[in-house]
């Protein structure tokens, strides 16, 4: 088994199908492939290289890369692909450390290599050497790919053929692909995802590969629809592109029966908004080259999950492993190590590298990740990537993805940045759609929104394009490198920082709860009001007490929670929208403001924590027991029991309607309806109690 016997046996079945085409019409087939791959081995043989000699491949995606590509495997000779477009030093640097001895590139472009230079002219001949190489085996290196994903600087992973052939198989497996099928071509093949996805797949199973001549979104639509392309493997940056193009038409991309996706995280808007524009689910993948490169990815007709990279493909194996070095539990995270006939043969003359990556046939990809319930791998971030703050561990992936949700954010990466005090602090590059603004406040409090404390960013810088590689993978070392020393950062609304210690400590600029008060007064007229809002101020501060949250803190969201009831005329549309802008003006901590937002449920923004929660349901169960006690003199607080006041809710609503619905959420709060009214009402009892009511 290998490529080239993968390609021969092609040619044999199907001699007459075309195997590569390209939008200029331009065509070839299996038995001009198969014999011009045997033709160009035997002039490498004729040029005097030898069995195991390393050649570098710099060519442009077409059909010369794929002729030499074979070519080289074909002779028994080493590949060894290289972008076409690096600088003479990169290539230098390539050639040296792979010793080649060859190099195969356009003419006049020059590898800079100290050995034979070639073109694919250089390689036709009329003759065939098929008898020659059929039987080779390539059970030893046949491609060395350079790579620096799990060893920092690059180093060239060893690949056997007949690991890659394996993968190749596996992956047309996974698409259930077949000879009718047409493959778009994006990709670079130099590239380990794309010479596997893009041209070794294609070949093992009998397809047709056609060439975008470069990735112009309409441009690619336009030859999807014009060759019919079913399967189509991209990485997110072009699915993203696809998407956001207003020209292209749904019918364009009609024939497509499967897109892959893979070389970065597929963030979840990109996935909705592709699935919402071309009714077509992108299938993930997980792989890296040290693994041929396909670890992961979800079969063609399988439930996709976004945010999930699928279950492990044929014929490899998949375990998340602890810091302890055991096997992690489902649904723990881990890192994540592989097995399979895919698995590299180790790095070219590094042999303490590859001691490092490689332990017992198992690869470590160096990724942090977990299997869920299904089975499927999940990938939350690269393990050197972990930010520490303060004793937290924040996963960057998780962060990135969560500012992505914010409509002005095109592309984010998120870092560590060494601060004196807390370690690191966390740190968001964002780069910005055309036309659109947004503040590192903004973006800031929109993650505190969503997120821990500790995850939200401290600082928010804004570029005009982030760093990223020919594929559209925004570069992480390239951010970090230029970031600027941190010496004192303080995040908006906070002082300090919380330790593992106390996770449940949330510092922030201390509001005197006085002053506060004052506020309330100045802004609210009618005293039954106040009473209600002091009454859930005694409310969230006993369930921040049952929970284990910041009772000033809380105390304060109950308090205010209805400032702004006057001046908004209780209309439920700007109904603490103006409190919400009082609040800041105020210095409040911005999880205060997020909960005295969202406590109306009017503003379109989901309830996080379990205190937005607890305010949304403290606020019409504290209206009711004032109304019944304070407003009415008749009732006394102190002889309203517990059945009085859940019957109450229960069968008549209060002020906004509260419904029985609304104290569901008790369950999600983990507490019994009874329990939650008994936490509120003996909070209001002693404080009546205090006060002399």
């Amino acid at each position: 088994m290998g490529l080239m016997c993968n390609l021969l046996r092609q040619a044999r079945q199907r001699p007459e199908d075309i195997v590569l085409a390209d939008s200029a019409g331009q065509s070839m087939t299996y038995a001009q492939l198969a014999t011009a791959a045997s033709s160009g081995a035997a002039r490498l043989h004729d040029a005097g290289i030898a069995p195991g000699d390393r050649v570098l491949v710099g060519l442009p995606n077409g059909f010369d890369f794929v002729q030499a590509y074979y070519s080289v495997i074909a002779s028994g000779a080493i590949a060894v692909p290289v972008n076409p477009r690096f600088r003479a030093s990169e290539i230098g640097r390539i050639a040296r450390d792979s010793g080649a001895v060859a190099a195969i590139a356009e003419p006049g472009a020059g590898a800079h290599v100290e050995g034979i230079a070639l073109t694919c002219a250089d390689l036709a001949d009329d003759a065939t050497c098929e008898a020659v190489v059929a039987g080779r085996p390539e059970s030893g290196a046949t491609v060395i790919l350079y790579t620096s994903g799990t060893t920092g600087r690059p180093r060239g992973a060893m690949l056997s053929g007949e690991g890659l052939a394996c993968n190749a198989q596996a992956m047309g497996e996974i698409s259930s692909a077949r000879p009718q099928d047409v493959h778009l071509c994006t990709l670079p093949l130099y590239h380990s995802f794309g010479a596997t996805v893009s041209m070794n797949m294609p070949i093992a199973t009998g397809g047709k590969i056609v060439f975008a001549r470069q990735f112009i979104p309409a441009g690619v639509a336009r030859l999807i629809r014009s060759v019919r392309g079913t399967v189509w493997a991209g990485v997110p940056a072009m699915f993203a592109a696809m998407a956001e193009c207003e020209s292209i038409d749904r019918d364009d991309l009609c024939s497509l029966r499967m897109c892959i996706s893979g070389g970065a995280a597929l963030s979840d808007r990109v996935f909705h908004v592709f699935k919402q524009r071309f009714g077509i689910e992108i299938a993930e993948g997980y792989g890296l080259t040290e693994a041929s490169p396909v670890v992961t990815a979800t079969r063609a007709g399988d439930r996709v999950v976004a945010g999930t990279v699928g279950p492990p493909i044929p014929g490899v194996s998949v375990r998340i492993v602890d810091e302890s070095g055991e096997e992690a539990m489902r649904g723990q995270a881990g890192e994540v190590h592989a097995s399979g006939p895919g698995v590299m043969l180790g790095y070219y003359d590094c042999p303490e590298q590859t001691r490092q990556v490689l332990r017992d046939g198992w690869v470590r990809t160096g990724d942090i990740g977990l299997i869920d319930a299904h089975g499927y791998l999940r990938i939350l971030d690269r393990r050197s990537d972990v930010i520490n703050t303060a004793g937290f561990k924040v996963y960057p992936a998780e962060v990135e993805e969560t500012i992505r949700q914010h409509p002005a954010v095109s592309e984010v990466l998120v870092v560590g940045q060494p601060h004196p005090i807390r370690g690191e602090v966390v740190v968001a590059h964002a780069q910005l759609n055309p036309g659109c603004n947004a503040s590192e406040r903004e973006i800031v409090l929109f993650c505190r929104r969503r997120l821990a404390d500790y995850k939200a960013p401290a600082v928010v810088v804004f570029h005009e394009a982030l760093p990223a590689d020919e594929m559209g993978k925004p570069l992480r070392k390239l951010v970090r490198l230029a970031q600027e020393p941190v010496h004192a950062v303080e995040e908006p609304g906070r002082q300090g920082a919380a330790g593992p210690s106390d996770p449940g400590a949330k510092e922030m600029k201390a509001l005197n709860r006085d002053d506060a008060l004052a506020a309330v007064r100045a802004n609210v007229s009618n005293i039954n009001l106040v009473k209600h809002m002091v009454a859930a101020e005694v409310c969230m501060r006993a369930l921040a007490g049952r929970f284990g949250e910041d009772e000033h803190k809380w105390g304060l969201a109950g308090l205010l929670h209805d400032i702004d009831y006057d001046s908004a005329g209780s209309d439920p549309a700007r109904h603490s929208l103006v409190g919400a802008e009082m609040l800041e003006k105020m210095d409040v901590h911005p999880d205060v403001i997020y909960a005295v937002r969202v406590h109306n449920d009017c503003h379109g923004l989901p309830r996080i924590s379990a205190m937005d929660k607890a305010l949304y349901a403290v606020d019409p169960l504290t209206g009711l027991i004032v109304a019944a006690a304070l407003i009415h003199p008749a009732k006394k607080l102190a002889a309203i029991d517990v059945g009085f006041v859940v019957n109450r809710y229960h069968e008549k609503g209060f002020a906004r309607g509260a419904k029985r619905e609304q104290i569901a959420l008790c369950s999600e709060l983990d507490m019994e309806l009874s329990d939650f009214v008994e936490v509120c009402l003996e909070a209001m009892q002693q404080h009546a109690a205090e006060l002399g009511l």
